[in-house]
Parts: C-alpha cells; sequence; structure tokens
C-alpha cells in the first residue's frame, strides 16, 4: 500500500426530496449547483456543499433555498410533499 498523508476535511452537505406527482421529471437535470434526480419513489434535489462543517442537522432555509432554485427548473415540483 501507498502512505500518503494527505489533508481532509469534512464537507457537510443538504439535499431533500419530494414525493412523486404528474409532470416531474423523468430523467437527471443538472443545472449550475444544483440537480433533480428521480428515483422510483421520490425526486431527490440537491445539493449543498459546506467545507469544514460536519453537521447532523437540518438548515430548513437552505432546504427552502434548494427547493425554490429547483422550482424555478421544474415547478411542478411544489406539488410534491417534502422528505428530508
Amino acid at each position: 500500500l501507498v502512505d500518503l498523508n494527505l489533508p481532509l476535511q469534512p464537507v457537510s452537505g443538504q439535499l431533500l426530496s419530494v414525493s412523486l406527482a404528474p409532470g416531474m421529471p423523468t430523467r437527471t437535470i443538472r443545472a449550475g449547483n444544483i440537480y433533480i434526480a428521480p428515483k422510483s419513489d421520490r425526486i431527490v434535489i440537491g445539493a449543498t456543499m459546506e467545507p469544514g462543517l460536519a453537521r447532523e442537522t437540518i438548515d430548513t432555509d437552505v432546504i427552502d433555498a434548494l427547493l425554490t432554485e429547483a422550482a424555478e427548473l421544474c415547478p411542478t415540483l411544489l406539488d410534491g410533499k417534502i422528505r428530508c
């Protein structure tokens, strides 16, 4: 094995999912810092990257901002229920 001494730091991130509703995307969409990824039972919207942080709590302002930005690309996302 190679002995590497690389600097490591935590990176926290937040994402959310919404329940499926008619008219939601069926393929992954990536635009800027956001992605919308359909799954069999939900749509995943993400994600933030917060270098240097290791948090275990949800920041509701960040979740709201992610959903707002995703809804600009696909307004039907607002029809789903948030599932964090």
